[in-house]
């Protein structure tokens, strides 16, 4: 099972919320960033399923957020079809 203590060591440089491929697109100050943050915390790592999906989540995400990240293009079809309607439905769900 995965702490937070541990989460924190995992981290990538480029993102101090660990919220990878969000930040990537975002950028590392966007107040959006928090929503993840509260999902994973009050939603993912309350249970074994959540624990073992951000384990997998931070083992895979920091190269996959890297590569997006240099690629403008890419960034662009992540960011309109995948990061932000899940940003809108965890908004929607953290109402």
């Amino acid at each position: 099972m995965i702490t937070m203590k541990k989460l924190k060591s995992q981290l990538s440089p480029y993102s101090p919320s660990g919220c990878f491929i969000a930040t990537a697109v975002y950028g590392s100050r966007s107040y959006k960033l928090e929503i993840f943050r509260n999902f994973r915390d009050n939603i993912l790592l309350k249970n074994k399923l959540g624990n073992f999906s951000v384990n997998l989540y931070y083992r895979i995400s920091p190269e996959i957020a890297n590569y997006i990240r240099k690629r403008k293009l890419i960034k662009s079809f992540v960011l309109y079809l995948f990061i932000d309607p899940i940003y809108r439905l965890l908004k929607l769900l953290f109402k």
